[in-house]
């Protein structure tokens, strides 16, 4: 998922002023030359066919020196990006990286990366979708599937490791509950695990029916549900199923308080959590040992910042980021935006994806009206490459910018511009 964001009702008056002043008026400020001469000096062209042209170079050799590679997506849901990334997998094999990070909840990478080497993944995924809906965010596009296979398969079938370091989706108290009886759980805990995964069921009918996230389990069960399951979990002294009840607790409370437009206290909890995942998937995979893992994290934009984000949030990012600097090592942060065209999102309602136009270069809603220059700037009939670290030496030179492009020259080391991009297809 996206970070929580302001809501668009509230956005787009403040992002109309701001494109007028800083684009339409009659009073915009001279273009600043010095900025500009230094992005196009610093713009290398990049081609996904064969993944060649400069910025190639560009990019291999920045994964070289890095021992953690942050893809962040400006737009979810667009077949680009899901490419973008195996491209960056197929590279980064060469340099020793086995394990990815995603946006996912633990339970749901799981099963994704058990069926990344199977030759039914899809139609494993569909039947599990069909029973578990809205239990796993954006790998139920084809795209992003396919990717996530590829780079299974850059990365080492054999040695491949996926963290989910998200919270559980709005569809996970089902699985979550599997897995608290498949761990040989007490008797009582089986007795409460088969009962409640009877109304879990029942909470799928509903929003079947309904449409609304907000009818199933996760949501719908009521607090007493949620203590009852608590009290028989705590007296199993039965760890796994405590951790699996945390998750979902967290969860729970992470989409109430964004229900009840507490956006930044929903974002800053999700952010923690995401950190908690990393630092304990991280120790366990090495990372106090000799060699530590080397890591590849795919997330949302929000999340991937270097210092804090737009949201005022800092967030996995830059945890990365000090944890690589604080062990001489280096993060490497790729942003990745497609500037118009198609992409997939979950509907207002229900399981059903549908796809949208979008503009950011144009839109008055638009997040990214601050990357005009980059967008004016592109190479010709080619995908380009921005070199952000090069701008930083000098930069009291550049001029007074916009605070978003001050954040993203720091936040991030490489941004890719797509000038068009292609809606993601769901897996039905």
């Amino acid at each position: 998922m996206l970070a929580l964001r302001m809501p668009k009702g509230l956005r787009q008056p403040l992002m109309i002023a701001v494109s007028l002043l800083l684009f339409g008026s009659k009073f915009m400020p001279a273009e600043p030359s010095q900025l500009i001469n230094a992005l196009v000096q610093n713009s290398y062209e990049y081609r996904l066919a064969g993944n060649s042209g400069a910025g190639r170079e560009v990019l291999r050799k920045a994964i070289s020196e890095s021992q953690f590679v942050l893809i962040g997506e400006a737009m979810h849901g667009t077949q680009e990006t899901a490419r973008f990334s195996a491209a960056i997998c197929a590279m980064a094999a060469q340099f020793n990286f086995h394990t990815m990070a995603i946006e996912t909840g633990p339970i749901a990478a799981g099963n994704l990366r058990t069926w990344t080497s199977r030759p039914d993944r899809i139609e494993q995924l569909i039947r599990y979708t069909n029973l578990h809906p809205l239990s796993i965010p954006f790998y139920g596009w084809f795209e992003e599937n396919d990717a996530l296979a590829a780079c299974a398969q850059f990365l080492g079938s054999d040695t491949f490791q996926l963290w989910g370091l998200d919270q559980e989706f709005f569809g996970g108290v089902g699985p979550v509950l599997e897995h608290m009886l498949a761990s040989n759980p007490a008797k009582e805990l089986q007795s409460e695990g088969v009962r409640l995964l009877t109304l879990d069921k029942l909470a799928i009918r509903n929003f079947r029916k309904s449409g609304s996230p907000y009818d199933l389990s996760l949501m719908s069960f009521s607090g007493a549900e949620f203590a009852c399951l608590k009290g028989v979990v705590t007296a199993s002294q039965n760890e796994y199923a405590k951790a699996l009840l945390h998750s979902l607790i967290l969860s729970r409370n992470i989409y109430r308080k964004h229900s009840r437009g507490a956006t930044y206290e929903a974002n800053r909890e999700r952010a923690l959590l995401m950190k908690l995942n990393f630092m304990s998937s991280y120790i366990e995979g090495g990372g106090n040992g000799p060699t530590p893992p080397k890591v590849i994290l795919k997330f949302g934009d929000y999340h991937l910042y270097r210092g804090t984000n737009p949201l005022h949030s800092n967030e996995i990012g830059s945890l990365v980021s000090e944890l690589a600097e604080s062990r001489q090592l280096t993060s490497l942060h790729i942003l990745v935006v497609p500037v118009r065209g198609m992409a997939s999102q979950l509907a207002e309602k229900g399981e059903n994806i549908t796809s949208k136009i979008f503009d950011l270069q144009h839109d008055a809603d638009s997040d990214y009206l601050f990357l005009q220059l980059l967008f004016a700037n592109q190479k010709v009939d080619a995908w380009t490459l921005f070199d952000l670290r090069a701008l930083r030496s000098h930069f009291a030179e550049l001029g007074k910018m916009d605070e978003g492009l001050e954040r993203v020259i720091f936040g991030y080391d490489l941004l890719l511009v797509i000038p068009n991009a292609s809606a993601s297809h769901e897996a039905r």
